[in-house]
Order: structure tokens, then C-alpha cells, then sequence
């Protein structure tokens, strides 16, 4: 399931769903996103040539550098005293390929995360926005990896009635149905409860 997840409400505005074998970077060349959005992506999509997509086209992205990614750094920013960012650089792919397939300057930020005691390394266009700001919108796509874990646990995705593709994708489909409707049940009643809450009071 491949999901482009709107801050906004934490709701799903589009869904493709594909086979085990299918890469992911391959299908975010079909989701709708418009110019001006701002994503935070899961490192598996990565891709050079979108890079530059998402550049060209007015779309700012933070995502997870790949270990060995070859670049050069051109600018050494400064960083805030006493705070998470470790180190704020602004780099370019050295590999010719990957020069390339993405020629645009990029920022790589070194952030330590003190939740989860571990170093993280940030890629992304924005040149501009403060290096913790991008940091905690990074963060924030942790509210999708609730959101699969809300739809596994409480609406019987973790466990497939059927074991035909059809019968999966049905499944799936009157799953994000019904997370749906909850969720318009939850806005429309200005509801606190969570998803999980409402699953299991109407359960």
C-alpha cells in the first residue's frame, strides 16, 4: 500500500496499491501531488530523477540520505548551539550518474534525535527553512506509520479472510473505507477520541 498521507487531518488523499515485488520509488510517479506541497518521505522512495522532479516543480521534500550516496559538499552552514542539529551542509551528487539524474544542490542535515538516541541524516531541497523546522516535519511522518498501524490492528488487515488477490484488495479497499468514515465521524462530532477509540466503541 503506497499512501500519500495529507497533514492535514492525517487522511489519505490517494492509494495505490500494488504487489510485494513492485519498487517503491516507481509508484510515487503517479501520485498527484501539487506544486508548493511539502513531503516527507520514507527513504525507500528515493530516487534521483524525482529529486530533480520534485525540484523542478515547486515541491520541497525531507527524506533519509542513502548511506552511500557520493557528494561533494559546497557550503558548510552554521548550526544553533546546544540543540539537536549536529550539522547543516549543503551538498551535490559527485557521482556522474546521480550528477546527472539530479543537478540541483541539496542540504544534508545531521540531526540526534533524542528519543530514540540515534543519529539521522536528512536530505532535502529546501535551502531556505530552519534546520530544526525540517527536522520536526521529518518527524512528523511518523503519523503514517500509525496510520498502517491503526488499519492493521483495529481493521482487520493483519489478518486476510481470502488469499486471492481479489479477495485482498477487497479487503484492503472496505478497510480504508471504513477508516473514512470514521474519520469524517470523528471531524464532523469534533470528536477526541482516536480512530482506535471510535473502532472500538462501534465494533
Amino acid at each position: 500500500m503506497h499512501t500519500l498521507l495529507d497533514s492535514d487531518g492525517i487522511l489519505p488523499v490517494f492509494l495505490i496499491l500494488t504487489d510485494g515485488k513492485e519498487h517503491e520509488a516507481k509508484q510515487v510517479k503517479d501520485m498527484p501531488i501539487s506544486k508548493g506541497s511539502y513531503l516527507a518521505i520514507d527513504r525507500g522512495y528515493h530516487d534521483f530523477n524525482q529529486h530533480k522532479t520534485f525540484t523542478d516543480n515547486d515541491i520541497r521534500f525531507v527524506t533519509r540520505i542513502k548511506t552511500n550516496a557520493r557528494y561533494a559538499t559546497l557550503e558548510i552552514l552554521t548550526c544553533p548551539e546546544n540543540e539537536a542539529i549536529l550539522s547543516d551542509e549543503i551538498i551535490q551528487f559527485s557521482g556522474y550518474q546521480t550528477k546527472k539524474k539530479c543537478p540541483y544542490p541539496l542540504r544534508k542535515i545531521c540531526y540526534f534525535d533524542k528519543e530514540q538516541n540515534r543519529e539521522i541524516t536528512f536530505l532535502t531541497n529546501d535551502l531556505e527553512a530552519d534546520a530544526q523546522v525540517i527536522a520536526d516535519i521529518y518527524k512528523a511522518r511518523w503519523e503514517i506509520e500509525l496510520f498502517f498501524k491503526t488499519i492493521k490492528q483495529n481493521l482487520k488487515i493483519k489478518h486476510f479472510f481470502g488469499t486471492t488477490a481479489n479477495a485482498v484488495l477487497t479487503q484492503i479497499w472496505i478497510s480504508m473505507i471504513a477508516y473514512l468514515l470514521l474519520s469524517y465521524l470523528k471531524f464532523k462530532n469534533k470528536s477526541t477520541l482516536s480512530i482506535q477509540a471510535l473502532v472500538r466503541t462501534f465494533a
